[in-house]
């Protein structure tokens, strides 16, 4: 999720670096910094928490410039989000400076080693350790480049590094190993990155408020996309024409499939597990590929590893598919970007055609995957002949009518936005699905906790009896994805095990949000809210019921006041409260200093003391002082607590 940029050249460093990480924004961090060396070979270092405004405005108030320098945005995993653990990092002597991407899995054991050769560390990163272990070389005598490639042949992990030192005068030193690092020549100038976009591209919203509402209603086009070419009408046979190593015999021969991913396509993947077996009768395995490498998984040469990554660059899936070559097994990849690590390494590939997803939290990249998957079930399904003619046309048929029910569902999205207002202030939501909805209940949830902060869960509804419906009160919302096949007895069953579980949860007085297949009339019953969305097969209907869910999350981000395409780790009062409160709190703080104000005047003037009295049909009998007193103590008590709330609800609007 971090960001590279360095340059050396003619032109002013500073504001190329700054633009080049405006570029990267949509990577998502939360802290960012630069080191530049001036033409006195003097380093500088600026660092700020948070955005990068607020390290141009310390760039500002403390202006640097120089001939060459590094920038980066930082994603927190070793070490909180401060200012302090916020790239760059030096070494003791504060001449070699450090930028990283990826994760040092060794660090311990080398901070331990340098700790005992005298090297003090101010951070608690995994970072500051390559600065300190490329001094302890150029100590022994060996040259800056010769430093770096031994302090990089000892670092154990995947990591993409820019390093700097201000007694090699323009030169920048980048090393990787698993995530990209991009190199730009120019005339008498030179660029590297760990991305295009800060050298060749800046993308546009296109008209839409925020880039996460963009993708969602590219999620049509992006289909139709991945889709074409790879499937005739006709007669429903794929093509699938990326496999370099992998032939139509292997195909045949797998005796298992094994799944590697993260994250968003972690839950794809889950979904995708449901199609192959399906429609290939083939068992398939999914792992987290962060566990992956670790449990020594049971993988030969008759298994096939697919791996699943909108970037192509996730450490931990890169590991997963070399583990997996190391046994000799095959690896498919399932990627958004031609050319990504995973599309080299990988046997073969399946291109999603998604394009660009900017926004941290992906959507369309989800709803590609899905169709890849469910492209990859095809194909084996015919190949393997668990599927006959006649039923891959009708696959097909299905697939040809998806954009469309997809473009339907995100015309009526208007539902959504009001469904937010009813629920922006929840503290907590349930998000329950049985089969091939549960992964889209796990979706939905991520979608709502990773952009809006609040905590949400997905389970299986089957399972909600043990466990989760000790959480469940009238102030839970519970959103059941509850869909059906018309005619499809395997659908039917599931969709009455799981309205089940729905009037369990109204029993317990639940609130229930409930995603349906339009005309349903026996669940939508029993829902406080119902979400409709059209008749499709029971293999295709993830990718409609996730639309909603994304629409979901999105409107309540917003309503909350969230950076919706850039989520932090830790949040502001503002993030937690949303606007509505702060005003709320404005206008009470208001109120008090009116009412203490008022207060304090009947206190101070006897005669207007009296004519309030006498309007009053019960005074009681209390001494002049005393009754002065009250409303002297009174006004003033109003008046602090009006004071207090009305300037804490401008601080946290302000800040």
């Amino acid at each position: 999720m971090c960001g590279i940029v360095g340059y050396v050249g003619n032109k002013q460093v500073v504001p190329l670096i700054i633009d080049g990480l405006r570029k990267l924004e949509y990577r998502g961090y939360d802290s960012a910094g630069i080191a530049v060396v001036n033409e006195d070979h003097k380093l500088e270092i600026r660092r700020a928490k948070g955005k990068l405004r607020n390290l141009e405005e310390a760039i500002r108030l403390t202006p640097l410039d120089g001939t060459y320098g590094i920038g980066h945005t930082r994603w927190a995993t070793h070490g909180r989000p401060t200012e302090e653990n916020a790239h760059p990092h030096r070494d003791c002597t504060g001449r070699v400076v450090v930028v990283h991407n990826g994760i040092i899995e060794n660090y311990i054991q080398l901070k331990e080693r340098l700790s005992k050769l005298d090297h003090e560390f101010v951070t608690e990163t995994d970072t500051e350790i390559i600065a300190h272990l490329i001094e302890e070389y150029l100590k022994e005598g060996d040259s800056f480049e010769k430093a770096v490639h031994q302090a990089a042949l000892e670092l154990r992990g995947i990591f993409a590094l820019s390093i700097i030192n201000s007694d090699e005068p323009d030169t920048i030193i980048a090393v990787r190993q698993g995530p990209p690092v991009v190199i730009g020549l120019g005339d008498r100038e030179y660029f590297v990155a760990s991305d295009i976009p800060p050298i060749l591209i800046m993308a546009e919203k296109g008209g839409f408020k925020h880039f996460m509402l963009k993708e969602i209603y590219e999620q049509p086009r992006a289909v139709r996309d991945t889709v074409q070419g790879r499937i005739s009408l006709d007669s429903g046979r794929v093509f699938l024409d990326e496999m370099k190593n992998i032939t139509e015999s292997d195909f045949k021969r797998f005796t298992s499939i094994k799944i590697a991913a993260c994250g968003t396509s972690w839950h794809a993947g889950l979904a995708g597990k449901y199609m192959i077996e399906q429609l290939a009768r083939i068992p398939v395995d999914i792992d987290y590929a962060s566990e992956f490498r670790y449990r020594d998984p049971v993988i030969d040469e008759n298994s096939l590893l697919l791996v699943i990554s909108q970037s192509g660059e996730t450490a931990d899936t890169i590991a997963a598919l070399r583990e997996a070559k190391e046994r000799n097994a095959k690896v498919l990849a399932i990627c958004n970007v031609q050319g990504a690590m995973i599309v080299r390494e990988a046997d073969g590939t399946i291109l999603t055609h998604a394009g660009p997803e900017i926004g941290v939290a992906s959507t369309k990249a989800f709803t590609s995957q899905m169709i890849a998957l469910y492209l990859l079930g095809l194909y084996l399904g015919e190949i393997r002949g668990t599927l006959s003619p006649e039923q891959a046309h009708r696959h097909a048929q299905q697939l040809a009518e998806l954009p469309v029910k997809l473009e339907h569902l995100l015309n009526e999205s208007d539902q959504m936005e009001e469904l937010s207002k009813e629920f922006f202030r929840a503290t907590d939501f349930l998000y329950l699905g049985r089969g091939i909805n549960f992964p889209v209940a796990l979706e939905g949830a991520l979608k709502l906790k990773e952009i809006s902060y609040i905590h949400a869960e997905g389970y299986p509804a089957g399972e909600m009896k043990h466990g989760p419906n000790a959480l469940i009160d009238e102030r839970l919302p519970v959103l059941f994805i509850n869909t059906r096949e018309e005619g499809n007895r395997a659908s039917e069953l599931r969709y009455e095990k799981t309205h089940s579980n729905i009037v369990e949860v109204k029993a317990r007085e639940g609130i229930v949000i409930s995603v349906l297949t339009e005309g349903d009339t026996m669940s939508s019953a029993v829902s406080d809210y119902v979400i409709e969305i059209p008749p499709s097969s029971d293999l295709l209907s993830p990718l409609l019921s996730i639309i909603p869910l994304q629409l979901l999350a999105y409107h309540i981000a917003v309503r909350r006041g969230c950076d919706v395409d850039q989520p932090v780790v830790w949040l502001t009062v503002k993030e937690r409260l949303g606007i509505e409160d702060i005003v709320a709190a404005l206008l009470v703080g208001t109120f008090l200093l009116a009412m203490g104000a008022f207060g304090l005047a009947l206190g101070l003037n006897a005669r207007r003391r009296e004519q309030f009295m006498r309007l009053q049909p019960f005074r009681p009998k209390l001494f002049i002082p005393l009754e002065r007193i009250s409303f002297l103590s009174t006004g003033v008590i109003s008046l602090l607590m009006g004071l207090f709330v009305l300037v804490g609800g401008l601080y946290w609007a302000f800040r």
